[in-house]
């Protein structure tokens, strides 16, 4: 699950990055430190971290369990729909704040404290594949 999240994590940030879709065009600065290409380390480990957080808190609402303990078409899709909820509203709160530190840099529009609103459409489809990933994955 881990290996799989860095990865994919990486490969998004870099299509963002470079072609400006999925979350809107933007960059990272100096700021965010070492990098791969122009995609900080810090950012891929956080995406790991977040999505982690967000699956328990999924499974914690829908299952009453950190590990999900049933698996039907509809929970699939619950589960999916929950996560990616769970990692927008984060992001909701971070972003302004990495916009306000000057850790990156939105080059198309400040709709909401800065940041684009449509990078949180970007969050909700990504993570809600992502989360679909792991309805039967545990820890």
């Amino acid at each position: 699950m881990i290996g799989s999240d860095l990865g994919i994590a990486y490969v998004l940030e870099e299509i963002g990055v470079h072609t400006g879709l999925i979350f809107v065009r933007y960059y990272f600065t100096a700021l965010m430190g070492l990098k791969l290409d122009v995609i900080p380390i810090a950012v891929v480990s956080g995406w790991v971290t977040l999505l982690y957080i967000a699956w328990v808190i999924t499974n914690l609402l829908i299952d009453g369990s950190p590990i999900p303990t049933r698996h039907t078409p509809s929970l699939i899709v619950l589960r999916a729909v929950v996560g990616a909820l769970v990692v927008t509203t984060f992001d909701l709160n971070y972003d302004p704040i990495a916009v306000e530190n000057g850790w990156w840099v939105w080059l198309d529009g400040d709709s909401y404290f800065g940041v684009p609103v449509h990078n949180y459409v970007g969050w909700l489809r990504s993570i809600r594949v992502l989360s679909s990933s792991r309805v039967s994955v545990t820890p």
